[in-house]
């Protein structure tokens, strides 16, 4: 089901991640409980997860995470004003690193669902480390290993993440500074993990800034669409090329801000999406590839509705932080699909008591399903086009501007990138 519902995972310099000393993973932490898993499942040794003590309070939760590798951790906001006591989760930390162990800490404390860093580090990953390596005199080998997560949307089904891990920080080379002071060694681990961190995401200063490379990624995405890596890196670069103006060309930094931000105002207006603005007319041949297609997606559809409905319905009703949606969503998906899959098969298997009908049936039902989300997808951009193409002919002046505005941005955004 995890891999179903991230269509694509893929993993940057994947060598970092292949190693047999002790270690500490750790990664931004935009959508809770799914970020370990898209680091855990790509590290060939086990790994043993730091996580919130609140989810440990329930006797499902206490029995669920204590049996899945998972070592409770407290925060403020879970001991309501008592002292924090994590000496124990401390030692089992030390424990298991001290035999070789790996463990993956969401080193920010708390997840917010952004591409940049957002919340800084706290000190617990550093402490960790300096703490396993000084009790067995600094010859553990124990190194740590940020690693960037960027979804294309992490609440989102069939989306992308980029898992990009850096290079491995030895502990061991704190050891001179570590015996002189080790609270100001912890500190300087810490920024040290932290501004590494920042290289292996879309950085950007504040969300003003993020959601303007936001808009400047979609507008060159329009006109040269990339596949996920490629888009990721070239993002990269754009968020750095356009973060470097504001030093050394303030100017331009503010004028690509303001175009950028009144051209996305513009498409508001309007209800264009930036990517209808170039995209070709529907041809005859795509118009017939739906009419041919609907009654599969139908079939597809309708037969997979109530499976579909209820995790959405779920995730939409649970008051609950954004960064959980995607958990609520594979978590209820892995009963709720089987459950209702099985009633469906049970039916068709009394209604026609033929053993290949039945078989026939029960392999459709993930298949027509898939291809029922693809072709709504298709055909949601599809609706896209025909709006543009429609306010073309309704309000030519106002379009060409538009289009022509998006094309000198998007030159000016391409001539950035390759600066």
């Amino acid at each position: 089901m995890f891999r179903i519902f991230y269509s694509k995972s893929i993993v940057i310099n994947q060598e970092s991640l292949n190693f047999k000393n002790p270690c500490i993973t750790i990664s931004n932490h935009p959508s809770t409980l799914t970020d370990p898993l898209h680091v855990a499942k790509n590290i060939p040794k086990q790994v043993f997860f730091l996580a919130n003590a609140s989810l440990f309070k329930s006797a499902i939760g206490g029995w669920f995470f204590n049996t899945f590798y998972c070592i409770p951790i407290e925060r403020p906001k879970d001991v309501e004003g008592r002292r924090i006591q994590n000496d124990k989760a401390f030692e089992r930390a030390d424990q298991h690193l001290a035999g070789g162990g790996c463990l993956y800490i969401a080193a920010q404390g708390y997840s917010q669902m952004v591409r940049r860093l957002g919340h800084k580090l706290k000190t617990g990953t550093a402490r960790i480390a300096l703490s396993a390596e000084s009790n067995n005199n600094f010859n553990l080998g124990l190194t740590i290993v940020p690693v960037g997560l960027t979804y294309s949307n992490p609440t989102d089904f069939r989306t992308g993440i980029i898992i990009n891990p850096g290079k491995h920080v030895k502990v061991a080379d704190y050891k001179t500074a570590y015996a002189e002071d080790p609270i100001k060694t912890v500190k300087q681990l810490t920024k040290d993990l932290e501004d590494q961190m920042r290289t292996l995401l879309i950085d950007a200063d504040d969300e003003e800034e993020e959601l303007l490379i936001q808009r400047m990624e979609d507008l060159v995405n329009a006109k040269y669409p990339l596949k996920l890596k490629a888009n990721f890196l070239r993002t990269q670069k754009l968020g750095q090329a356009f973060r470097q103006l504001k030093t050394t060309a303030p100017a331009q930094y503010q004028n690509l801000k303001s175009q950028t931000t009144k051209h996305f105002d513009h498409l508001d207006k309007l209800a264009i999406q930036p990517e209808a603005v170039f995209a070709k007319a529907s041809s005859f041949s795509s118009i017939l590839t739906f009419i041919i297609g609907l009654p599969f997606f139908l079939y597809g559809w309708i037969n997979n509705l109530l499976p579909n409905f209820i995790p959405y319905f779920l995730a939409k009703k649970i008051k609950i932080y954004a960064g959980y949606i995607s958990t609520i969503k594979l978590m209820s998906a892995l009963f709720i699909y089987p459950i209702f899959y099985g009633l469906q098969i049970y039916l068709v298997q009394h209604f026609f008591a033929n053993k290949w009908i039945c078989l026939a049936y029960a392999i459709s039902l993930p298949i027509f399903g898939l291809l029922a989300w693809a072709y709504r997808k298709r055909f949601i951009h599809f609706k896209k086009v025909r709006q543009w193409n429609k306010k073309r002919k309704e309000q030519k002046n106002e379009t060409d501007e538009i289009l022509n505005r998006q094309t000198e941005l998007t030159d000016q955004l391409q001539a950035l990138i390759n600066s």
